[in-house]
């Protein structure tokens, strides 16, 4: 019996928004860095399971969205790539914000946003093609898709070789 292309799709879905929400938690190993001592062990039973809920729901989330376009349009051309992107965007978000929480001692907003510098928003816009894209890009499309205006490998790798620097994060 043949599995369609909708349910090998949301299989696909599954499995990558587990992935997505390891390494998400592994990113977010920064917060727990900067709790205080918490006194009781009750308090650390809650710390561990908010944190597995938290990352587990924001790796579901980008399943989520895409799983009316899976309903939809079951093609994996499509569906791959989207799914990538998203991905790759919150990352991308989600390791602006342990940066901005590590060294101003809060949570990414609305209002944090507009106070970042204008290199942040390079950073963005780059370090979206970098996470999980390129093996997934492949398996999808048959091959991995250039990177913008010729930034080869412009991912965290890319950022992470480059002089600390932190008026990228700062407030302007």
């Amino acid at each position: 019996m043949a599995v369609s292309a909708r349910r090998r799709l949301l299989r696909w879905g599954s499995w990558f928004a587990v992935g997505n929400g390891a390494l998400m938690a592994v990113v977010g190993l920064r917060y727990l860095w900067y709790y205080f001592a918490l006194g009781p062990s009750f308090a650390w039973i809650y710390v561990i399971i908010a944190y597995v809920g938290h990352f587990s729901a924001l790796a579901c989330l980008v399943f989520l969205l895409m799983v009316p376009l899976i309903a939809l349009i079951p093609r994996p051309r499509l569906v791959l790539p989207l799914g990538v992107f998203l991905a790759s965007a919150g990352g991308s978000l989600l390791l602006l914000g342990t940066l901005v929480f590590a060294e101003n001692r809060y949570h990414l907003g609305v209002l944090t946003a507009s106070l970042l510098a204008p290199e942040t928003w390079a950073f963005l816009s780059t370090s979206s093609w970098g996470w999980p894209s390129r093996p997934c890009w492949r398996a999808g499309s048959g091959s991995a898709p250039r990177s913008p205006r010729g930034l080869e490998g412009a991912g965290p790798s890319f950022w992470a070789s480059q002089p600390a620097s932190l008026p990228a994060i700062s407030s302007t």
